[in-house]
């Protein structure tokens, strides 16, 4: 509709056969596979436009009009949903660089130095 910059609006019958019947496929190949299709979820779907395809139409006196297809390729990446692991409450890893100096930390990779309190001299 409007909402979307479009002029004219319609109901997708056809794209949603086509990615209805991919994702039958992809519930096949994961029964034969051996994973469980009900644990199955997509991580990934890319549309791209492929090559037009060029086919003639033919219109009354003797007049010939293009008719083109425009098809697509369609990408789906699935993979079966892993556990949850539950992270610890409270946790500091500290590296060997950082175990001799008290006033540094490494998280996860990551260096933080803490910053020393300055003396108020009065």
């Amino acid at each position: 509709g409007k909402e979307w910059g479009v002029d004219k609006g319609r109901w997708p019958r056809k794209s949603v056969a086509a990615m209805m019947s991919l994702l039958k496929n992809a519930e096949a190949n994961a029964i034969a596979k051996g994973l469980e299709p009900s644990k199955m979820v997509i991580k990934h779907v890319q549309v791209d436009q492929a090559p037009r395809r060029h086919r003639r139409t033919y219109r009354a006196h003797g007049r010939i009009n293009p008719f083109m297809r425009c098809p697509c390729h369609v990408q789906l990446f699935m993979s079966q949903a892993q556990e949850a692991v539950p992270s610890p409450k409270s946790c500091l890893l500290y590296t060997s660089d950082a175990a001799d100096e008290e006033d540094s930390v490494d998280l996860g990779g990551r260096r933080i130095i803490k910053k020393k309190k300055k003396k108020k001299y009065t």
